[in-house]
């Protein structure tokens, strides 16, 4: 598969982090999305995909929640152009053209269209460039 969630981060952050940190990284997430529960749909559903095949639910198309759609192009994007322990980063371009590949299957076409065309990853990527996320990796601009 092109493009997964930020999850494997996560977790390899946390299974390298001593134990009390993984409580406090844990619970400082849940009580985030419980303090915003509007953003539940995209946050349960983001691995939907397009054709019906992601998870948790099954769901397709535009059943899919609109939010949840808009996180998965965005996470997917993210996990492509940035530098991981076991990947480096993709060019902007190409994964461009991955997500071009995959819409209608995985990703709202209409979504990915718009993302694309405009370029859209690229609006603020140049600011954040050499910036660690909160799991301590770096956004790498290649």
């Amino acid at each position: 598969m092109y493009a997964t969630c930020a999850a494997p981060r996560l977790v390899s952050s946390l299974n390298q982090a001593p134990p009390g940190d993984m409580v406090r990284s844990v619970t400082r997430r849940f009580r985030a999305l419980v303090a915003h529960p509007q953003i539940m749909p995209a946050v349960r559903n983001h691995h939907e995909r397009w054709d019906g095949s992601g998870d948790p639910d099954k769901k397709i198309a535009e059943n899919i929640p609109l939010s949840a759609r808009i996180v998965a192009v965005a996470d997917a994007f993210d996990a492509m152009v940035t530098d991981r322990p076991n990947k480096q980063a993709l060019a902007i371009d190409e994964a461009e053209a991955i997500l071009r590949k995959t819409a209608g299957e995985m990703y709202d076409p209409d979504l990915i269209q718009v993302f694309v065309s405009r370029h859209l990853g690229t609006l603020y990527h140049d600011d954040y460039d050499a910036l660690p996320d909160d799991d301590g990796y770096v956004v790498s601009s290649s």
